[in-house]
């Protein structure tokens, strides 16, 4: 919303097309999405750009909120298997990076996790990919693009587990079979 000049303009004609679309509905039964939009009573316009908007979301989220026992304990982060939330952060990395050609097909192999006498953690991850062509896509600038992969995702699994952390990416062709 904040790309556009006339917000209020596009607001109000926005308004006015959902009431008339609401106005002239054939069918007096309750359509699926009118039973879900039942469960939401506000709507809260939010701007990335100014964080207009953020206080109200706040508060209704306070108001909304009742006092109970905590469902985990206080120092809790993630109830995530440590390996699937490493291949989740690297995944991201690879969907950032190879966006327009995502190997969906690839899949993530944690060969090793190791915490060293520092206590840094090395990483180890084979991507497998169903072909070379693939495997060729991901090596784009002489392999620039899939160690910019492995550098990011190491700083982000740095952060999430507030230790240094080595991490290592290496590609294999490898035949899926049906079975697989």
């Amino acid at each position: 919303m904040d790309s556009i000049k006339h917000q209020q303009n596009v607001l109000k004609q926005l308004d006015s097309i959902l009431k008339s679309y609401h106005s002239t509905s054939i069918d007096k039964e309750e359509t699926p999405n009118e039973q879900v939009s039942k469960r939401f009573q506000d709507t809260f316009f939010i701007s990335s750009v100014t964080g207009q908007g953020i206080i109200p979301l706040k508060e209704y989220i306070l108001n909304c909120a009742s006092p109970g026992k905590w469902r985990f304990p206080e120092d809790f982060t993630n109830d995530m298997d440590i390996l699937e939330l490493i291949s989740e952060f690297i995944r991201a990395q690879l969907l950032s990076h190879f966006y327009q050609e995502v190997p969906h097909a690839v899949v993530q192999l944690n060969e090793r996790l190791d915490t060293r006498d520092d206590g840094s953690l090395y990483i180890k991850q084979v991507l497998l990919c169903p072909y070379g062509s693939v495997m060729q896509r991901m090596r784009v600038s002489e392999g620039k693009v899939l160690k910019s992969v492995e550098i990011k995702a190491a700083k982000q699994l740095s952060i999430a587990f507030q230790t240094d952390v080595n991490l290592e990416i290496n590609l294999r062709v490898h035949k899926f079979k049906k079975n697989d």
